[in-house]
């Protein structure tokens, strides 16, 4: 895996990878609700 700066190409990559891992650590994604920040990133301050 690569770090690299957020672009807006990137958001489908950035949700899966928040589906997959958050259920490892016992959680799962809520976009609509406590995750929703997630579905505008560029604008996350």
């Amino acid at each position: 895996m690569e770090i690299v700066e957020y672009n807006s190409k990137y958001h489908n990559e950035l949700i899966c990878f928040l589906e997959k891992c958050l259920p490892e650590s016992g959680r799962e994604l809520d976009i609509k609700g406590r995750h929703k920040a997630y579905s505008d990133v560029e604008n996350i301050t």
